[in-house]
């Protein structure tokens, strides 16, 4: 019987290979889609109105495959409160500002050591989620989320 335990651990090598490589397929896959978004993003941060809910759009899509992301989360989140100057709506402005805040703080939240290795554009995703959530809100939002989100975004404990 020694070839069954052989047998057993080639079926797993060749399962953990399978598994590896489709992840460097969707990752690549990912990474093609990322980059649309991102463009439209910063088309949308530089000023283009018209770029805004583009961008949101794109990013709440890339979200909705991969949910823990907290990369995607950030910039899903920061779109979303852009989208707060294309209403005229007080109600509406506040409700894309408080969803965005809480998708910032979300995808803070969701930050491991595991981010810190390099991901899209060559920069680690914890800084980028860091970035994303300190150059939305720079000033502070006025919101109650905003202390908590500077701090996490900062690097330091929201408590």
């Amino acid at each position: 019987m020694p070839t069954q335990p052989s047998a057993h651990r080639s079926l797993r090598i060749a399962l953990l290979t399978a598994t590896l490589l489709g992840a460097g397929v969707l990752h690549a896959a990912a990474q093609a889609q990322f980059e649309p978004a991102f463009q439209l993003f910063a088309q949308a941060s530089a000023g283009d109105e018209a770029a805004i809910t583009k961008a949101a759009d794109s990013f709440e899509a890339l979200l909705k495959a991969e949910p823990a992301n907290p990369v995607l989360m950030a910039y899903a989140g920061a779109a979303t409160t852009m989208k707060a100057t294309t209403t005229m709506l007080p109600w509406k402005k506040m409700s894309f500002a408080e969803d965005g805040m809480a998708a910032l703080d979300k995808a803070l939240a969701l930050l491991t050591p595991a981010h810190d290795a390099v991901g899209q554009h060559g920069t680690p995703g914890s800084l980028e989620v860091r970035f994303v959530a300190a150059n939305t809100f720079p000033g502070g939002a006025g919101l109650h989320e905003s202390r908590r989100t500077r701090r996490q975004a900062a690097g330091r404990s929201a408590g």
